[in-house]
């Protein structure tokens, strides 16, 4: 595990002043001990049999996935893997200065890779556009692999090259999971899944290409075109950051971010053989074949092929290895895990989950996983009913989260403030829902008033929150005042620790300098 020995601060609510803390020489990840013992071999043999008859989340389907079928999850005997990467948009326990080794698990909560948030505005011939009104606008209406295309006229967006190019289709898809928030310096915040493409040069004088969100970092330069014709470049540019590369400026990034998204995301298909167009004031790349892209999204891996994408990770220096929506491919991570560390990975393990596990993968991983990132989504039955379409989540979130603290305790870290082993809990607040967070609050406290929690306040109101009058009471983003009350609730519960941001680009290009 990559260490910097910093000179600066830890917060307090991070490392308790000492209280919890793990010497980078005394740790040692779960798995090695029971890889040692043998135990995980066991473990493997029980959770492979377990795909005969699957009911390794709380959707108890039943079906035979060890024999090639599949249900809700769409994942049959192996994994897919849809992107994996050092994430920088995590926790600071968890970045670090050399990212989050993540790996997104497609289909089950992962279902569209390649789309934005339905706010991002696209300049077109009728000037600036949220994409979905876009969508909105359009006509004729096909579903297809549980998603949505139309078919768009008289819509001219800017591609990469500064032409005009008319939209031919726009789809939207349900998503379930983490986005990147890019904040280009001068221009609006752009908001994409992990994978989609973005048109960016490594430096000023680099080759601009088309590159996954994901792989973006703050020293990056996104591409701002010029239009062909004598018109003013786009709103907000040139800046004084901003450098002009003749046929495009480029801009420089301020900050990339992480916030959770459940609802719709979207994507166009420009009828021009660039495939791109300009979202945000920067150029994007377009969805070239929704249809066919939908019906096998991301990449089947066996065991061999998971382990790799680790050990690539570990490689690439990432502080450690952190599996998105794990909750339907408990098996094959198990199968995975020992060619892995045949091969020598050593890094903790981060199981980040949406909390709707079964108690059984959770008790598959147990000696296994050194941190657990649940999220804790609403306490009531009739609202995760409402708004979840799950009236048993709050019952599977606590029996599971009561297990994972049983195993893991409070979060510690090492000497550099980077997790090593524990529990962090993500809270996301919800308009006019504080009685839930209340509740949550509570409940986390009991647990232990030492528990780390993520208070986070990114909702924002998509898909049928946004669109059907009967959810209008989460049509709205969630106030300062909301916020604040939600931080009362936590004190008033005995919570302490809270996540914050506190590494700066200055301490990370630091501990890079300094070889960590």
């Amino acid at each position: 595990m990559r260490t910097a020995r910093r000179p600066w601060a830890i917060p307090p609510e991070v490392d308790g002043g000492g209280r919890f803390v793990i010497p980078v020489r005394e740790f040692v990840p779960a798995y090695l001990e029971t890889w040692e013992s043998g135990r995980l071999r066991e473990k493997v043999e029980e959770a492979l049999e377990a795909l005969r008859a699957c009911r390794l989340c709380p959707r108890d389907c039943g079906i035979d996935r060890l024999g090639g079928r599949f249900a809700v999850c769409k994942s049959a005997r192996y994994a897919r893997v849809s992107s994996y990467f050092p994430h920088f948009g995590e926790e600071d326990v968890l970045r670090g200065w050399l990212g989050s080794g993540t790996i997104f698990f497609a289909w089950c909560n992962l279902r569209c890779v390649f789309c934005l948030r339905g706010d991002v505005r696209v300049m077109t011939d009728q000037g600036l556009r949220r994409i979905d009104e876009i969508f909105a606008a359009a006509d004729t209406e096909v579903a297809i692999a549980g998603g949505t295309v139309r078919l768009v006229k008289d819509v001219q967006i800017r591609t990469r090259e500064g032409r005009r190019a008319p939209v031919a289709k726009a789809f939207s898809h349900p998503y379930r999971g983490q986005m990147l928030v890019i904040e280009p310096s001068g221009l609006p915040e752009l908001v994409v899944t992990p994978d989609h493409g973005i048109f960016a040069a490594a430096a000023p004088d680099a080759e601009i290409r088309k590159v996954g969100a994901a792989e973006l970092t703050p020293s990056h330069w996104l591409v701002a075109p010029k239009p062909h014709e004598e018109r003013p470049p786009a709103p907000g540019l040139p800046g004084r950051r901003h450098l002009d590369r003749g046929h495009c400026f480029l801009v420089p990034i301020r900050k990339i971010a992480s916030v959770p998204h459940d609802g719709p995301v979207y994507n166009l298909e420009v009828d021009d053989p660039d495939h791109s167009y300009v979202a945000g004031g920067v150029a994007v790349a377009n969805c070239q074949n929704f249809e066919t892209s939908q019906q096998g999204e991301g990449v089947e891996v066996g065991p061999r092929e998971l382990a790799a994408m680790m050990l690539e990770l570990q490689a690439r220096g990432c502080h450690n290895i952190n599996f998105v929506t794990p909750e339907h491919v408990v098996p094959q991570i198990l199968e995975a895990l020992p060619y892995a560390i045949e091969r020598g990975l050593r890094l903790p393990i981060v199981y980040n989950t949406s909390a709707y596990d079964s108690l059984h993968s959770i008790r598959l991983m147990e000696g296994v996983v050194d941190i657990y990132m649940p999220d804790f989504k609403l306490w009531e039955r009739e609202h995760a009913r409402r708004y979840l379409l799950a009236p048993d989540y709050p019952e599977a979130a606590r029996q599971v989260i009561r297990a994972m603290h049983e195993q893991v305790g409070e979060l510690r870290v090492n000497e550099d403030g980077l997790a090593v082993r524990g529990l962090l809990v993500r809270h996301l607040v919800m308009p006019g829902l504080l009685g839930e967070t209340r509740e949550i609050m509570r409940w986390i406290a009991a647990l232990s008033p030492d528990t780390y929690v993520n208070v986070m306040d990114q909702y924002y109101p998509a898909w049928k929150a946004k669109t059907d009058e009967k959810y209008r009471e989460i049509n709205r983003g969630v106030e300062e005042a909301e916020m604040e009350a939600a931080y009362a609730c936590a004190r008033q519960a005995g919570l302490w620790r809270f996540d914050r941001r506190w590494r700066s680009s200055v301490d990370r290009l630091w501990a890079r300098l300094a070889g960590g």
